[in-house]
């Protein structure tokens, strides 16, 4: 656990954000195909695409 949130924080990614939306995403049965998209490196961009999305 240590280990994924000091990743986090390398990757300039906010540890509790990304742990929070990773564990409600794995709750909500996310497709494995996509776990890749759970990673911390790919948590900026993707968050990126869903505000794009809302238009917000």
């Amino acid at each position: 656990m240590a280990t994924l949130l000091q990743t986090a924080k390398m990757n300039c990614v906010d540890p509790l954000a990304w742990l929070s939306q990773t564990l409600t995403r794995i709750a909500q049965r996310w497709p494995v195909a996509e776990i890749e998209m759970l990673m911390q490196a790919r948590y900026m961009t993707a968050s990126l695409d869903e505000i794009s999305e809302t238009g917000s």
